[in-house]
């Protein structure tokens, strides 16, 4: 599900969730769900029907990885066979992806590594730091519409 930068889903997206929430009602079993979004789970929570909303047992907030933790998700999610330059620093990565989730950084990885694969010199295909600062600032602004963006400029 696609949601801005306030946590807050598209009516499409709502009609899904709200799809999917029913029908894990109906499953005999265990189901755990896990959704990431950027904004308040409170406002996220708030967009669901509540009578589905009823049939969820329990809703567990997770707060955003510290800067160690991001780290070691920067680690973890690294591809051993992607083809990196020496100059690849995980604590800088972890610094300057800060209030990253797991899903936003695991995305950094796969744009910088598509960026690098695309380019025309078959020798110029490693991944550097250079790629993923690119591809951590494209993440920052992933979501956000252009009016959120031109509001940023305005007063931040």
């Amino acid at each position: 599900l696609e949601s801005d930068s306030h946590g807050a889903t598209t009516g499409g997206d709502a009609r899904v969730l709200n799809i999917v929430v029913r029908e894990m009602g109906r499953f005999p079993g265990v189901v755990i769900m896990m959704i990431d979004t950027p904004g308040s789970l409170d406002v996220f929570v708030s967009r669901i029907d509540k009578t589905l909303l009823k049939s969820l047992k329990f809703i567990v907030e997770f707060q955003l990885p510290t800067q160690r933790n991001r780290k070691l998700l920067w680690e973890k999610l690294m591809p051993p066979a992607l083809p990196v330059l020496d100059d690849l620093n995980y604590k800088k990565l972890a610094e300057a992806s800060h209030d990253f989730t797991m899903s936003q950084i695991g995305n950094v990885v796969y744009r910088a590594a598509a960026s690098a694969a695309l380019r025309t010199a078959a020798g110029d295909r490693f991944v550097g730091m250079k790629d993923f600062y690119a591809a951590i600032e494209e993440e920052k602004t992933r979501g956000e519409s252009s009016v959120d963006r031109w509001v940023k400029a305005q007063y931040i």
